[in-house]
């Protein structure tokens, strides 16, 4: 009898052991990897973006995410675990484009995994008071990774006006999201304090700008000063004074606006105003707006109405774009989005010709009037280019134009 009950309970202790075990290993097999993006934003707008790669469970797995192309100042710490194998490839967004900034970093690894890549971003956030933005590096990752980020914004800090996605919970001035894959994390928020402001002048040109970006004014006024000897003779006009200055979008929203020159009056134009946020894009891109921008001056100066505004913008485009090219792609990639929506219009461009600052069609986009116009001018200057042109095709014709 006593014999009988042993067996027994020991029968009992060996299912619950066994029980126990499959509960165990149930659990670590249905544990999911994770990634946990931070990041770190300090006063002056540089980021520190650390992401944490976690994996509980035993055994070879396989994962990746984006990294930033340039790893020379990547901090790559292994805490636990083995990589088997490691690959840097090309990266590419959900609709097959190649990121410019971004790789593939494939790990195959022995796990338990954890694992830390951290790097500094510069211009993460962008900040001329009391308007600051922060647009996170590009977010991607396997489907086996579950994520989430951590934006701690700065100490000066004075309100969030809005923000993408919709975070799931906020501490403060921290804000935690669940990102998907090829997804960008933004927020638009205001700071305290005055702005530590700097006068850097050359010639016409005068820029009042955060002194934080002294060195991007520096290199935007030397391509001005470059420029205006040669639109001088162009446009047939000498610019007196110029001011310029740098802008932080108030929304997400107004990402997009690179720029901007406010008409004053009949005889007046107001600054250049170039959106801060560019300095962020392919080498080219910002100087491609910055003589956008000029090019209104000039154009104005030559006797050009704003209400002929597939003018003004066409030839600002057509321009800008080219005198830029020679800096970097940045440009060129300008150039490719206005020729494919110009191409998506079947060459029915006529209605850009009732386009006004005051009025656009409740049909068309604000880019595809860029657009038109831009097909239009390089059109029409290609016709009449000569072997004697430098800067642009047509653009001997042009300065002929303009002198008459």
């Amino acid at each position: 009898m006593l014999k009988r009950k042993y067996f027994v309970t020991l029968l009992l202790f060996v299912i619950l052991l066994f029980s126990l075990t499959s509960q165990v290993n149930s659990q670590q097999s249905a544990s999911k990897a994770t990634v946990v993006y931070l990041f770190k934003i300090f006063d002056t707008g540089n980021v520190n973006s650390t992401f944490i790669i976690e994996d509980p469970s035993y055994g070879r797995n396989s994962l990746w995410v984006l990294v930033p192309k340039n790893d020379t100042y990547q901090v790559f710490k292994l805490k636990e675990g083995q990589i088997v194998n490691k690959t840097i490839s090309q990266a590419f967004t959900s609709s097959g484009a190649p990121y410019a900034f971004y790789d593939n970093l494939s790990l195959v690894y022995e796990g338990p995994l954890y694992l830390e890549i951290t790097w500094n971003l510069s211009y993460g956030a962008l900040i001329v008071e009391p308007n600051a933005l922060f647009f996170s590096p590009a977010i991607g990752f396997s489907r086996n990774l579950k994520a989430t980020a951590i934006v701690d914004l700065p100490n000066i800090t004075k309100g969030v006006k809005e923000y993408y996605p919709i975070p799931v919970k906020r501490n403060g001035n921290e804000f935690y999201f669940e990102p998907s894959s090829d997804e960008r994390i933004g927020i638009a928020f205001t700071v305290g304090g005055n702005p530590d402001q700097i006068n850097i002048s050359y010639g016409s040109f005068v820029f009042k700008v955060p002194r934080r970006y002294k060195n991007v004014a520096e290199r935007i006024l030397n391509f001005y000063v470059n420029l205006s000897s040669k639109f001088n003779k162009i446009f047939n006009k000498n610019l007196s004074s110029v001011e310029v200055n740098f802008f932080v979008p108030n929304s997400l929203n107004d990402i997009s606006l690179g720029g901007f020159v406010p008409i004053e009056s009949a005889v007046k134009l107001g600054n250049i105003n170039l959106n801060i946020f560019y300095i962020r894009t392919k080498s080219g891109y910002f100087e491609a707006i910055a003589a956008h921008e000029l090019i209104h001056y000039y154009a104005f100066e030559a006797g050009i109405s704003p209400k002929v505004l597939w003018f003004h913008e066409g030839l600002a485009n057509y321009i800008g774009i080219s005198v830029a090219k020679q800096l970097g792609s940045g440009a060129y990639s300008i150039e490719e989005d206005l020729i494919n929506t110009a191409s998506e219009l079947n060459d029915n461009l006529i209605f850009v010709f009732n386009w006004t600052p005051e009025y656009t069609q409740q049909n068309r986009t604000l880019f595809e009037y860029y657009a038109a116009s831009y097909c239009l001018v390089k059109s029409l200057l290609n016709n009449f280019s000569s072997p004697s042109d430098n800067l642009f095709k047509g653009e001997n014709f042009l300065s002929k134009f303009f002198y008459l």
